[in-house]
């Protein structure tokens, strides 16, 4: 066995392996992708960006919009292996509205006020708390919509419970037509109507993208190309991942002009997960697996702090006027926020694990 070999994670003994470390692994491919997507927007080109190639920016910038995909297709993965029930749903959303709030008063709110951007309403501080205004922080539309999907998955999971792939396959489509039916209906209605069909056609056709990856893992299919991968040697692990990536963004810049971005995501995002799990089968534990699944274990964090940073403080963001740099720039700018949200909340935890220990020692 070669020394390249050696360090290289050893194939898993079952073949539809996917882990949450994996799962995870996906999701820090996901905040790189949103970071990506909202830097490199038109709006940050003009706040005074200046990439060696804009068109090749401002593609990049959109095409970042797979992110969203992205996190419903680990999603999806990750309700399959942990359970969906009515009250575990309940929980998760309660969990990120928690985060919500906690990022809002505690971080967003105060550097608004102390750059000039904050003009308190109560009116607007009520929607940006129940996550219908994004008036404070446009990056929070998907909390209402993740709250949403919570209870729309909720009602998949009565219809898929039983069932082989025919019955799953049809479930899949009858959700894919339902939601070209919707977005037909927001293009031919107005007022009240047109809002109910344009929410009712957000939440059915990103949860077609929750369904891919929750079949996803019933199949085993990520399991079972990520130990392939593993098996691979890295050129061609590295090979299939690179053909993955050009399928994935040629599909988005061929079908762009055509139809609709959220469609598109049903076609992008296989070929991308692909090309990422190929990604990961050419490496165990290196510390930069270690850091993408860092990334993806604090994902929410990024994704609720991040656009307060691209908003409010360009100053002290935009010293470079380049994209990568400012990109890395903007990370370092996030990490220690990251780090102190993510202590905060875990708190609590840790305090009711320690007192647990103590009465336990106590007890015994």
């Amino acid at each position: 066995m070669t020394a390249e070999a050696e360090t290289r994670e050893k194939p898993s003994t079952d073949p539809s392996a996917f882990s949450k470390r994996d799962s995870l692994y996906l999701k820090g491919w996901a905040i790189l992708l949103m970071l990506m997507h909202h830097l490199f927007s038109e709006d940050c080109l003009f706040l005074g960006l200046r990439p060696l190639a804009p068109a090749l920016c401002g593609t990049a910038g959109r095409y970042g919009q797979l992110c969203v995909g992205l996190f419903l297709f680990a999603s999806g993965i990750g309700m399959f292996h942990s359970g969906i029930t009515l009250t575990k749903n309940l929980r998760r959303a309660g969990s990120l509205y928690l985060k919500l709030w906690g990022c809002m008063l505690l971080v967003c709110i105060p550097v608004m006020l102390l750059t000039g951007n904050f003009t308190f309403d109560a009116w607007e501080f009520f929607k940006n708390l129940i996550a219908v205004g994004t008036s404070y922080n446009t990056a929070w539309w998907f909390v209402f919509l993740y709250a949403k999907l919570m209870v729309v998955s909720w009602m998949i999971s009565r219809l898929i419970r039983t069932g082989g792939p025919q019955r799953h396959l049809f479930i899949l489509l009858l959700f894919a037509a339902v939601s070209v039916v919707l977005y037909a209906l927001t293009g031919l209605t107005a007022g009240l109507v047109n809002f109910c069909a344009a929410q009712l056609y957000e939440t059915f056709v990103y949860a077609v993208t929750f369904l891919i990856g929750f079949f996803a893992a019933e199949y085993r299919l990520c399991g079972r190309l990520l130990d392939r991968a593993r098996k691979l040697p890295v050129w061609a692990s590295l090979c299939a991942a690179a053909g993955c990536f050009a399928v994935s963004i040629g599909v988005y810049l061929l079908l762009r002009s055509f139809i609709d971005m959220l469609f598109i995501e049903w076609l992008a995002v296989p070929p991308f997960v692909c090309g990422v799990i190929f990604v990961r089968g050419t490496h165990g534990d290196t510390v930069t697996a270690k850091g993408m699944i860092w990334f993806g274990r604090t994902s929410v964090w990024f994704w609720l702090l991040h656009m307060t940073v691209i908003d409010c403080l360009p100053g002290v963001l935009f010293l470079t006027r380049y994209p990568v740099p400012t990109l890395l720039w903007l990370i370092v700018l996030l990490i220690p926020v990251v780090l102190l949200m993510d202590l905060l909340y875990s708190l609590p935890k840790r305090i009711g694990r320690k007192k647990q220990r103590t009465d336990t020692a106590a007890s015994s």
